[in-house]
């Protein structure tokens, strides 16, 4: 019983990752039938995604602590500490925003690219990013 419980709370994560993973096949299906750079610029750029957004995904503290503070009924607490997530979450996106904008050939040359790929693949990654 204890593990539907369990499956019910981890639904949504569960729900955005296969969302995620079906956004990059439909990114891969529709050029697939281009050119063998343009779909290794998409899967690249794809798994960079990928990366990026799991990373921040896995770090739900605001949602532990606002649980916490929920259960010891303390939600003034945990109202503050959610300000402060919304804060970081901001400065987060700008980062990848200036990195997606301005580090995206970087990125692509420290993943092992070619350099067709990094230079063909720098407009793509920096607006998918």
């Amino acid at each position: 019983m204890k593990y539907k419980k369990i499956l019910v709370l981890a639904l949504p994560s569960i729900s955005s990752f296969a969302a995620m993973t079906v956004t990059g096949t439909v990114n891969l299906i529709m050029v697939g039938s281009r050119d063998t750079l343009t779909v290794a610029i998409v899967g690249v750029s794809n798994m960079i995604m990928y990366n990026v957004w799991a990373f921040f995904r896995a770090r739900p503290y605001s949602e532990l602590l606002i649980a916490q503070h929920y259960g010891s009924d303390r939600m003034e607490r945990g109202i503050k500490q959610t300000g402060i997530a919304l804060y970081l979450c901001i400065a987060a996106n700008l980062f990848i925003l200036f990195v997606g904008l301005f580090g995206s050939e970087v990125i692509l040359a420290v993943r092992g690219s070619s350099k067709d790929l990094v230079r063909e693949g720098r407009g793509y990654s920096s607006l998918f990013l």
